[in-house]
């Protein structure tokens, strides 16, 4: 996520955790981070990752253009909401 992006949620009083690595996770150590999430911002959304969030999870949203990298399946029988660069990764974001 960019930096400023970053830093307008945190002064609008959101906590975001930021994960230490841009290199990939292992399934346990984005499980931890992901815990308690009210909403993710990731490039790979699965089942796994959702229920790793826990039930109170409401949006997440895909660094990509395309969904083809989303569980939208898991994420409709959550009630997870989900959104994606809508046509450019500069562009906003489209909730759908």
């Amino acid at each position: 996520m960019p930096p400023p992006a970053v830093e307008l949620l945190r002064e609008r009083g959101y906590e975001v955790v930021v994960g230490p690595s841009e290199e990939p996770y292992e399934p346990d150590e984005l499980a931890a981070l992901v815990a308690g999430a009210d909403a993710i911002v990731i490039n790979r959304i699965d089942g796994a990752l959702l229920e790793a969030a826990g039930p109170q999870l409401k949006i997440v949203a895909n660094f990509a253009v395309r969904y083809d990298n989303v569980d939208l399946a898991a994420a409709a029988r959550r009630g997870v909401k989900v959104s994606n660069g809508s046509t450019s990764l500069s562009t906003r974001t489209r909730v759908t």
